[in-house]
């Protein structure tokens, strides 16, 4: 049971599985969410990287976190300086 609800909040990122977890830390949510084979949350998806694409250039930092709003501010400017 607890794997099925981990892996339907996946996609939310590390916070979403970590309101799952109350009382755990985020260091603690990724151990588990590792054990369980989830550690792909953290990758980017092809999907958020069109988003990343389409949106930076007009509305920057601030514009793609409302639309990825999984996704710290800091992963975004290291996508963004990777993506070029």
């Amino acid at each position: 049971m607890e794997q099925a609800l981990m892996l339907a909040h996946h996609r939310k990122g590390i916070d979403g599985m970590k309101a799952l977890l109350p009382g755990h830390t985020r260091r603690a949510t990724f151990a588990r969410a590792g054990k369980m084979g989830l550690t792909e949350t953290r990758l980017w998806q092809s999907d958020e990287d069109d988003l990343l694409r389409e949106l930076y250039p007009a509305l920057g930092i601030s514009g793609v976190r409302e639309k990825l709003p999984h996704r710290t501010i800091s992963w975004i400017k290291h996508r963004v300086k990777f993506l070029g």
